[in-house]
């Protein structure tokens, strides 16, 4: 597929070559100008798609971490400041150090049994939904959880999660 996409590139720059050798100098003007414009609209796609690629990999980072009670495994996506709101009760923005601590003790005591999402939503505000089911104190229990990402310093991040 890249060789093939290289070759139309290829052919294309050609194009452009001759086309340009018997233009005026406004057709030329507007020419690169478009031509400037339909490249970094491409270029922008692009880079959006990798944004989508990486938003499902955050995801599924944090959906394995969530099965195994292992705040590790996702702790790298977590923003400078999360706002954190769990069934036991603490609610408020920690920094990314605090967060892994508070989620690692209600880890501890909630030790989950499934966690599996019921909704997804990427694009400029990314969020997620679902379930799930721990034992406290020799209990089951099912817990809905809302996890939202945010975009900052090139990267995506957790910004908020939510166990009720």
């Amino acid at each position: 597929m890249d060789l093939f996409f290289d070759w139309i590139l290829i052919k294309f720059v050609l194009l452009i070559m001759k086309t340009f050798c018997v233009m005026r100098r406004l057709e030329k003007i507007i020419f690169i100008i478009a031509t400037v414009l339909f490249l970094s609209s491409t270029l922008f796609a692009d880079s959006f798609n990798i944004k989508e690629d990486k938003i499902d990999i955050i995801f599924s980072e944090i959906e394995k971490g969530f099965l195994n009670g292992n705040v590790a495994v996702f702790s790298t996506y977590l923003s400078s400041q999360n706002y954190l709101s769990l069934s036991n009760g603490i609610s408020g923005y920690y920094s990314a150090n605090q967060s892994f601590y508070v989620l690692q003790e209600f880890f501890k005591l909630h030790k989950p049994i499934s966690f599996r999402y019921s909704a997804k939503s990427e694009g400029k505000n990314p969020y997620a939904t679902g379930f799930l089911t721990y034992e406290l104190r020799g209990k089951r229990e099912t817990a809905q959880v809302f996890i939202a990402l945010e975009f900052a310093v090139n990267s995506w991040k957790i910004s908020q999660i939510t166990i009720r």
